[in-house]
């Protein structure tokens, strides 16, 4: 029983290891993404800006 402790141990770190080593791959891997995400919306609120005003000066 003494010798179950210690390698449930060992994977339990290296679950977690490997966990940490993909976390950290996956957000060097998206980061582009956040920055994309951010200018699709600031682009659809200006369009939505200019559908206001637009509505505004044509009725």
């Amino acid at each position: 029983m003494a010798n179950n402790k210690p390698k449930t141990v060992r994977a339990k770190d290296r679950a977690v290891e490997s966990n940490e080593k993909l976390a950290e791959s996956l957000a060097e891997e998206y980061r582009y993404v956040v920055v994309d995400l951010k200018r699709i919306a600031i682009l659809a609120l200006a369009m939505l800006a200019l559908l206001v005003v637009l509505a505004f000066v044509l009725t």
